[in-house]
């Protein structure tokens, strides 16, 4: 699973934890784990504590607990420029060292130097979903998980029409029929 967060900041994720775990979807979903993690908005100290960092030097306990739902060799991605210790921020380095911490300095890639400073290409991934089929049954079947999930209320789509979790958004849907299932 990968978890991109785009910018947001410590106070969106404390938000995030405390609706997934309310919902129970930590453990019946496994909606937190993650074995791809973008450091959010660029390696900023934002998604650890408020700015400046000086200010602000300890992350908080929430975002720390994001970080434990690594699962086994989980990777942090920084989407930056080389990430070094100076007042040019972000990227900021406390941030790559508190990401570190959690995933050890070996599965934390910083895009601006991987693989080699001198030639940085890409970082590229496989990711599978454990169905390994790839004919037309694969794909019929991803969409009946899908379609149980929105008839059981775990997913539905929001007024605007797209997929959400988020109980108060989700419009009920009527079980679906698929096709030679009538």
């Amino acid at each position: 699973m990968a978890i991109f967060g785009g910018d947001s900041d410590h106070f969106s994720w404390e938000i995030i934890l405390n609706k997934t775990r309310k919902h129970e979807n930590d453990v019946k979903e496994q909606a937190l784990d993650w074995d791809l993690f973008l450091a959010p908005h660029h390696c900023s100290w934002s998604f650890f504590n408020d700015r400046p960092q000086a200010d602000n030097p300890e992350p908080k306990a929430s975002s720390l607990e994001v970080l434990d739902y690594k699962r086994s060799d989980g990777k942090v991605i920084a989407s930056s420029k080389k990430i070094v210790d100076d007042e040019d921020n972000p990227p900021h380095y406390e941030a790559k060292i508190e990401y570190q911490k959690k995933v050890n300095k070996t599965n934390f890639l910083n895009t601006a130097i991987q693989p080699k400073e001198e030639q940085p290409e890409p970082i590229e991934f496989e990711i599978e979903t454990g169905i390994t089929r790839t004919d037309k049954g694969a794909k019929a079947e991803l969409l009946r998980q899908l379609t149980n999930n929105i008839n059981a209320g775990l997913i539905g789509t929001s007024k605007t029409g797209k997929l959400s979790d988020i109980e108060e958004n989700v419009n009920k849907h009527q079980p679906h029929i698929f096709y030679g299932d009538e």
